[in-house]
């Protein structure tokens, strides 16, 4: 049965011994973290992407049709002008489609946010606003508080939802890290890459990070789908705090590729 995995492109044509498409599986884009410097704010990492199926697509074998990879949330990047506290949230990661919207579709993780109180993490991709027949949430990210940096959440794969990224809560900890995708059968938290299709899946979330360094940089999330981590940079003096991004989504067909009968020519003559 064979097996295409789609990255990228807003078509696709069917191949031609193709009548039927058993599996149509998506997976939503991942959201960025936010970003921030000083000791105001406290940020979250992104959510990552949700996952749909369907089964048993009747389709034209040859045939053009659209199709939209849900794009990661861009990375948000912050200078420091030497002095107070600044934040930017993350960016939403895009749908994910086959055909169209209606016909299974896979929803985007949220961008990270970004507080001056406690505050929770961002949601992934929602099943409840996906098309299909088979759907799992995307990962959120992690609550932040105490000036902290949490980790995003990891995409939805086919085995089950993301995890959660981890919270940043406490006082001075580390970045908080991120959250494993499709029910920890995907990537390994901390931007790890996804590969329950036999090299592609749900990638696994991205940590944050605060640091005192002149550039701190959280991780981007893991391929496909998953959330970035948050990033603080704890100094004022023209520092520079830049986000983890979302990772894009993810298309994975399987069909059974058509094959004609045989037939026996009458012998001539005989």
């Amino acid at each position: 049965m064979p097996t295409v995995i789609i990255t990228s492109g807003s078509s696709y044509v069917i191949p031609s011994d193709c009548i039927k498409i058993d599996t149509l599986d998506c997976i939503g884009g991942g959201g960025s973290g936010a970003a921030s410097y000083g000791n105001a704010f406290n940020q979250t990492g992104g959510g990552g992407g949700a996952f749909s199926r369907i089964t048993n697509l009747n389709i034209t074998p040859g045939s053009t049709v659209s199709i939209q990879i849900g794009n990661g949330g861009a990375a948000v990047s912050i200078s420091s002008p030497g002095s107070g506290s600044a934040a930017a949230n993350g960016n939403n990661g895009g749908q994910t489609w086959f055909i169209s919207s209606g016909t299974v579709m896979a929803t985007g993780g949220l961008g990270g946010n970004s507080s001056t109180s406690v505050i929770a993490g961002v949601a992934g991709g929602q099943a409840s606003a996906s098309v299909g027949t088979t759907k799992y949430n995307g990962g959120s990210s992690g609550g932040a508080g105490s000036n902290g940096a949490s980790g995003a959440g990891g995409a939805a794969g086919p085995f089950g939802a993301g995890n959660q990224g981890g919270d940043a809560l406490t006082v001075g900890a580390p970045g908080g890290t991120g959250g494993s995708g499709g029910a920890g059968a995907g990537g390994a938290a901390d931007g790890g890459a996804g590969n329950e299709y036999s090299g592609a899946g749900s990638g696994g979330g991205g940590n944050g990070r605060v640091s005192g360094l002149s550039t701190v940089q959280a991780t981007t999330g893991g391929l496909y789908g998953a959330g970035g981590g948050a990033a603080r940079c704890i100094v004022t003096d023209g520092f520079t705090a830049i986000s983890g991004a979302g990772r894009s989504g993810l298309i994975v067909l399987t069909y059974t590729p058509y094959v004609a009968s045989g037939f026996n020519m009458p012998m001539l003559g005989m």
